[in-house]
């Protein structure tokens, strides 16, 4: 009788265990199926997945939040780079000659609006109200949409012209307009999935 008991309470205390980390296990695995699948509708799917399974607990399974941690994730990318141009300016023209000065300066500007555009994107995904009707929802997801798309327009002109000066600028406006594609993307699966309901 005493190893019955004994076995009772061995076992009790496995269950106790073990269940709450095979329970906890599944939605774990099916927030990062949920990222995954969404990542893999990206033209940066392997950058997207990385980048943002971090946030897997926070996001579930839940298209809303999994747009917002994307804009969140484009804006600090792109706000990084512009601290990045505004330190090292002066580095990218040692000869201050004037097509690379015209260069910097366009792309300065084109990048300055990126960044307003995905801040402004940012701000309106962050406070979304999912109390008002549909088509107010629908609104603001279109302000972001037209938003991110106007940022990846302008990175776009600004990496095509820094393509020609060949410094490491061009390479982290690229990596940057990946983050903000790979936002744009998100939001517009969000757009979708916000349409249906």
């Amino acid at each position: 009788m005493a190893g019955s008991t004994a076995m009772t309470i061995s076992t009790t205390l496995l269950l106790f265990l073990v269940l709450p980390a095979a329970i906890s296990a599944v939605p774990a695995d099916l927030n990062k199926d949920f990222i995954d699948t969404n990542c893999k509708t990206t033209l940066y799917p392997d950058i997207c997945y990385t980048s943002i399974i971090a946030y897997a607990g926070d996001i579930e399974v839940s298209p809303a939040k999994l747009a917002r941690v994307a804009v969140d994730h484009s804006f600090n990318s792109i706000r990084s780079i512009a601290l990045y141009v505004l330190n090292n300016s002066g580095k990218f023209n040692n000869n201050n000659d004037k097509t690379t000065v015209g260069v910097l300066k366009d792309c300065n500007k084109n990048f300055e609006d990126a960044v307003l555009q995905v801040q402004r994107s940012n701000r309106e995904i962050r406070y979304l109200d999912f109390s008002v009707s549909k088509e107010a929802l629908l609104f603001k997801i279109s302000n972001v949409q037209t938003w991110l798309s106007a940022a990846l327009t302008n990175q776009e002109t600004c990496a095509t012209e820094l393509a020609n000066i060949k410094s490491e600028l061009h390479d982290k406006v690229v990596n940057s307009k990946k983050f903000v594609s790979i936002a744009l993307a998100l939001v517009n699966s969000y757009a979708k999935a916000a349409q249906a309901n």
